[in-house]
């Protein structure tokens, strides 16, 4: 192959595969999750009559390891508080620095909770605060190792409502009610493929099929986003108003705090489809025809 034949060929290639910005698709069909791996980050409210209500974990869910918790948390009050309340919420990632998770009720009073390092320190203070969270099995890594935000690879986000009835003795019951609502989602440094479902009324008896993983079973409603780069690498924002209703409570209902609620959990997935920004389509097409004419070209070159 002559030199400059294949400097001709190299640029054509190039042009098919242009570097661009991350782009995170949003409850896409065509995009299907093969199998899940580590969880990175956890971001949960929850309807609980005896415990926190507000967490923000390094993935696994809310638990204790060696050397501590793997989570911050706070409490927003008793059950009459909760049930039936209306909360904004808002989950931002803030790039190089970390993850603030907030809630604000209708009194207007925002609890919140921040994983990470933030110069200039953030205004208010937070609720409750760590740079570093522990690490539960969940995360790959050893428990109880210290994790910063950013430190383990994460290219899904993956929120989840859940509305179940707690198997209780008679005549203890209720019936959950969880909606979700104003649902937002907005990226800086990344193309956004596809919307989120703005709104979702989730009962125990509720049964969606996914078409991106088929996790979903009777009291969940779930979205998926997924990123081919990562979600730490570029600022994003996710809010929303949450709605937790109990109604017909008889006896004593305990603690359901696992049972209704809503959460976004960032993983690191494997995953399929995902179709190129219509740029990068007319890139490709021009690299290709890059390549074919300085194969023309060459064949119409004297031996």
């Amino acid at each position: 192959m002559r030199p400059a034949f294949a400097l001709v060929v190299l640029a054509g290639l190039a042009a098919v595969q242009p570097a661009r910005a991350a782009t995170v698709f949003i409850n896409d069909p065509g995009v299907t999750v093969t199998s899940i791996g580590n969880l990175v980050m956890g971001a949960k409210y929850r309807v609980s009559p005896t415990n926190f209500d507000l967490s923000l974990d390094s993935g696994g869910g809310t638990q204790n390891v060696p050397g501590g918790a793997n989570f911050i948390s706070t409490n927003l009050g008793n059950l009459a508080a909760l049930n039936n309340v209306s909360f904004d919420f808002t989950l931002r990632n803030i790039v190089g620095q970390g993850m603030i998770f907030s809630v604000t009720s209708p009194a207007n009073v925002t609890s919140t909770l921040v994983w990470g390092s933030f110069a200039p320190a953030l205004s208010p203070a937070a609720t409750a605060s760590a740079a570093q969270l522990r690490a539960a099995s969940a995360t790959g890594e050893t428990p109880g190792t210290l994790l910063s935000p950013g430190q383990l690879a994460m290219n899904a986000l993956h929120l989840e409502v859940s509305s179940r009835v707690r198997p209780l003795a008679a005549p203890n019951n209720y019936a959950p009610v969880v909606s979700l609502s104003n649902l937002a989602f907005s990226a800086t440094g990344a193309a956004v493929r596809g919307s989120v479902i703005t709104a979702q009324t989730v009962t125990p008896a509720t049964n969606l099929t996914n078409p991106n993983f088929p996790e979903v079973g009777s009291g969940f409603a779930s979205q998926w986003l997924v990123t081919t780069g990562h979600f730490w690498d570029f600022g994003w924002v996710l809010s929303g108003r949450i709605n937790a209703q109990l109604n017909s409570i008889t006896g004593n209902i305990g603690q359901i705090d696992e049972w209704v609620k809503f959460g976004v959990s960032g993983k690191q997935v494997a995953f399929t489809g995902g179709v190129p920004e219509p740029q990068s389509w007319a890139m490709m097409i021009a690299g290709f025809g890059l390549v074919g004419a300085a194969m023309r070209r060459r064949r119409a070159l004297p031996a």
